[in-house]
């Protein structure tokens, strides 16, 4: 049996993990690579500020049919003890094993480089995906992301600034913001530096 085929053997692993914005269920692939280096637990492949049964029906099909078992999670777990304790960016640590259409899988990255303390426009996500007309497109992109806050959706906002929509809660994703250094005022970023920190590529 090859090393793919004994990790495709290995069931997934969940837990979840209380922040300040409420409790975040995460499940990850051991065996399979991330965008990130990672331990044995692997790379997170579905997550969310959701009930567990939600996250593990939203795991991708590729990894379906493994079955599922608690687990430590160490990475992730030391990422939310280090987020909680201050560090807006520890999440970015986290690696995650990204599946969709190119398009799709472009928009997410381009999420990937967003610096915490800042933001980026649909339309940003559109131009450093290669379609800069394609917003609204971007924007179906981040609604169907099934990896956050490890693929930072909610650090996505619309034109000018304004917070817009969140799958979990406009309240949530104003409260991310605020842990990673925004300020929001009135549903709007208004610092301390939007559109700032690394690009929306990732450089």
């Amino acid at each position: 049996m090859t090393p793919a085929e004994q990790s495709a053997g290995r069931p997934l692993r969940f837990a979840e993990f209380d922040t300040a914005v409420g409790t975040l269920s995460v499940v990850t692939a051991p065996g399979e690579r991330g965008d990130l280096p990672c331990g044995d637990d692997g790379p997170v492949v579905a997550s969310g500020f959701r009930p567990m049964a939600q996250t593990l029906a939203s795991v991708p099909p590729r990894f379906a049919g493994r079955g599922s078992e608690p687990g430590e999670l160490a990475d992730v777990s030391a990422a939310v003890a280090a987020f909680t304790d201050g560090d807006g960016a520890a999440l970015d640590s986290v690696s995650v094993a990204l599946v969709g259409g190119d398009f799709t899988l472009a928009v997410w990255r381009a999420m990937r480089g967003i610096a915490a303390g800042s933001v980026a426009t649909y339309a940003d996500l559109a131009a450093a995906a290669g379609r800069p007309s394609a917003a609204r497109a971007a924007g179906t992109a981040c609604a169907t992301n099934a990896t956050a806050p490890f693929v930072p959706c909610h650090r996505v906002v619309r034109s000018g600034g304004d917070v817009g929509n969140y799958g979990y809660g406009v309240a949530v994703k104003e409260q991310l913001l605020q842990l990673e250094g925004c300020q929001v005022v009135d549903g709007m970023v208004v610092g301390p530096s939007p559109l700032a920190g690394r690009s929306a590529g990732g450089a």
